[in-house]
């Protein structure tokens, strides 16, 4: 790199000190193309040569003469570079380091005056942050260890100062201030490219309890590892480089709240030192601390405090264009859009406050588009705002085979041309068209032999609706597209309904003199009458199944059923003037699935643990990011699915189970990574019992010396059977004067305690 830079510093000053003449200045990327194209050329051209200058060194890079043709003489070029012998543009693909520096170009033999400077390097790598641990438990270190210009952000946007105290890279001091939200991140950059890498949050980097409560909740904090007697407890609120006691206690003066931040909602138990506050406010939010007995302990408590979201509402913003609108959601909550399907879709933050996306006419009325707000301790989703009040024009619903009429409003006579079109999704087509000279044509087989319109007035009309005439018709008029909409919707008379539902079914193609009608219902081999009217004895309804839920429109022949339950699933036919029709309608009833709750499972493994969904529905797992989790069946414990779920280390992850039918879905409360693995205490005990076995093995040892340098039977037979004991325990200066008691009893010799002994009597 500093070759590099010396290289070029050393190429322009040759430059400006022969007053050459700088052309197209280019920074590309490993793996990149570029193009250089000379100026104030003029032809004819019998030869040219690009020349490339690296230093001192020169070599060509491409060549073309008039009767030679091409050459590239240098593999540095070989295959990358191509010449365009008209106006001179060379091209360079797939760029590596080597191709930097000054490039010139002769023709017809002359070199020109112009110079061509290209700079090649590599895209930056994303970036990893690591932490360093400091001596205080609020304060760490974050470094990113890389030589490119390093940007450095919080949260807010804010660009922080980095220290380049200690090489590579920077780094810079973080403090607890008691919101986990906060993150950092850490963004290389050079000329060809940019890189951020993920954040960290402060909840990550100040281990401790955290806990998100919304305004009003009650919280509660308790310290582990502690060991009474207490004298004195102190709880301490830090927000920012605010810091105040919320409750303390001593022995001698009780409890006292000092604060009246704290007063009247907070409480402690002093031979636990567990703190409850109630009816938090936001000013709650930060970290807490316990000193006991004057000494602050290390563990920290986060509490996060938010309002909860409000229920958003939808704005629409209209655009030039018909067929297009702005949804937007102004608020400042992480928002998240969906559509009908459930897909999520990517909002616009261009113009803040909130979100917008862009919303395009696929012609498909019954879609729809959510907001929803959420935070850490709520959730709400608007009203759906769908497609057919978005693009205001005639709507129709009709049935399979049925037939329908668009007429247009407010145009003006005389027609040349008109022209019928219809879009469904991104797709469209022209229905039919008319001009003056040629008359009509439908160009479609989608269309053909069903549609017919009147050229006077722009009236079409389809006979024999199918599932694919769903969609958005337009009419252009001489060559103009009006902005009328006309949207359609065709449905099968094969439904699905919830118990408790209303379902309607339409006949097609009667005849209007219907002098009798009988609806027939049929599930299995059983064939009742569900209603039936005559003109001579009215209305009927003799099965109590569709008693005063059933009701007849004798001129169109349509049934409506409230009310559904599961035994009005099957075919239903209708009977008019006594001759059975030939269309049938399928209906199936079915329970709405219930909300589902997720059973958690523990296993050997404290970093995983099975989530089961025991329902015969079909299930829909997701994670906290709306992916899609494979589920597994058990069948020694059917019904339902699990999944496996690992400790990622992130506790605002979730794990959601979606039931679905033909009728409903339903979605469990989410369950969060930080309630499945709050933490194992196996390790503790696993230490306590390492340590309780060393301590046994220690007193055991120490009472087989302290055995055998207090008993001299003992002595003199482990000296026997291990006389290099004895040596040993005379190197280490170990009981020397019992030892040697016991080696002049052993030899018949008597102490000096036993010779001062004697003397004494």
């Amino acid at each position: 790199m500093l070759l590099q830079r010396y290289l070029t510093a050393v190429t322009c000053a040759v430059f400006i000190s022969t007053g050459a003449v700088l052309g197209q200045d280019q920074i590309k990327a490993v793996g990149d193309t570029v193009s250089f194209r000379p100026a104030n050329l003029n032809p004819p051209f019998t030869s040219i040569i690009w020349k490339h200058r690296s230093g001192s060194d020169v070599i060509k890079a491409i060549e073309w003469d008039i009767e030679d043709g091409f050459s590239i003489p240098n593999p540095r070029f070989k295959d990358i570079t191509t010449l365009d012998e008209k106006t001179g543009q060379i091209t360079i693909t797939n760029l590596a380091l080597i191709h930097s520096g000054v490039y010139t170009i002769y023709i017809n033999s002359r070199e020109q005056e112009q110079r061509f400077m290209l700079k090649v390097e590599m895209p930056v790598p994303k970036p990893e942050i690591e932490i360093e641990r400091s001596s205080n438990p609020d304060v760490v270190y974050l470094r990113c260890r890389y030589s490119e210009k390093i940007i450095w952000k919080n949260a807010a946007g804010k660009i922080l100062t980095g220290s380049t105290s200690h090489p590579p890279g920077e780094f810079i001091t973080v403090k607890n201030i008691g919101n986990p939200e906060n993150f950092y991140t850490c963004t290389l950059k050079n000329d060809v490219s940019e890189e951020t890498s993920d954040p960290v949050y402060e909840r990550d980097l100040f281990k401790g309890q955290f806990q998100a409560k919304s305004v009003g909740d009650t919280v509660s904090f308790r310290p582990t590892n502690i060991n009474p007697p207490f004298t004195s407890i102190i709880w301490k609120h830090r927000s920012g480089s605010d810091v105040i006691k919320a409750i303390e206690w001593d022995i001698d003066d009780g409890f006292s709240i000092p604060n009246p931040r704290f007063k009247d909602i907070t409480t402690f138990d002093e031979k636990t030192g567990h703190i409850t506050i109630t009816n938090l406010a936001l000013i709650h939010s930060g970290v807490y601390t316990i000193d006991i007995n004057s000494k602050e302990q290390e563990e920290r408590f986060m509490l996060k405090v938010e309002k909860p979201v409000p229920k958003p509402e939808i704005e629409i913003e209209r655009s030039s264009n018909p067929d297009v609108v702005y949804l937007r959601c102004r608020y400042s909550e992480k928002i998240i859009w969906k559509n009908a399907a459930g897909k999520i879709l990517t909002g616009s933050t261009s113009h803040l406050p909130g979100e917008f996306i862009t919303v395009k006419n696929i012609g498909n009325p019954e879609n729809f588009y959510t907001c929803t707000l959420k935070n850490d301790v709520s959730e709400e989703t608007s009203d759906p705002v769908y497609e057919r009040d978005l693009f205001k024009g005639q709507f129709q619903a009709k049935s399979v085979g049925d037939t329908v009429s668009f007429r247009p409003t407010n145009i003006n006579p005389p027609f040349t041309s008109i022209i019928w079109k219809h879009r469904s999704g991104s797709d469209v087509i022209k229905a039919i068209e008319w001009d003056i000279d040629d008359g009509f044509s439908i160009p479609n087989p989608r269309f053909k032999d069903i549609t017919t319109f009147d050229e006077k007035t722009g009236h079409i009309t389809i006979t024999n609706l199918a599932l694919i005439h769903s969609g958005v018709y337009t009419i252009d008029i001489n060559s103009k597209e009006q902005e009328e909409r006309f949207m359609l919707k065709v449905e099968s008379q094969d439904q699905a309904k919830a118990v408790g539902d209303t379902v309607s079914f339409h006949p097609t193609n009667i005849n209007p003199l219907i002098t009798s009608i009988i609806w027939k219902h049929r599930s299995g081999s059983d064939v009742v009458k569900a209603i039936e009217w005559d003109i001579e004895d009215g209305f009927s309804i003799s099965n109590p199944r569709f008693k005063d839920i059933t009701t007849l429109d004798k001129t169109t022949g349509k049934i409506t059923i409230t009310n559904l339950a599961l035994i009005h699933s099957g075919v239903y036919t209708i009977d008019i003037n006594s001759k059975d029709q030939e269309k049938r309608f399928t209906l199936k009833i079915e329970m709405p699935v219930p909300k589902p709750e997720i059973e958690i499972e523990r296993i050997s493994n404290p970093d995983a643990v099975y989530l089961r969904c025991r329902y015969s529905e079909t299930i829909i797992w997701k994670n906290a990011a709306g992916e899609t989790l494979n589920g597994s069946t058990n069948l020694a414990k059917p019904p339902g699915e699990f999944i496996t779920v690992e400790n990622k280390r992130n506790p605002e992850n979730f794990y959601t189970c979606t039931l679905k039918n033909d009728v409903s879905e339903e979605t469990s409360d989410p369950v969060y990574e930080r309630d499945l693995f709050k933490g194992s205490n196996a390790g503790s005990i696993a230490w306590v019992i390492v340590i309780v076995l060393v301590l046994i093995l220690i007193l055991i040892v120490i009472g087989w010396i302290c055995a055998y340098l207090l008993s001299k039977p003992i002595y003199n037979r482990v000296n026997k059977i291990c006389p290099c004991l004895e040596a040993q325990l005379d190197r280490m200066g170990c009981c020397t004067n019992r030892r040697k008691e016991y080696n002049l009893a052993s030899t018949g010799q008597k102490s000096d305690e036993d010779n001062h002994a004697l003397e004494d009597k």
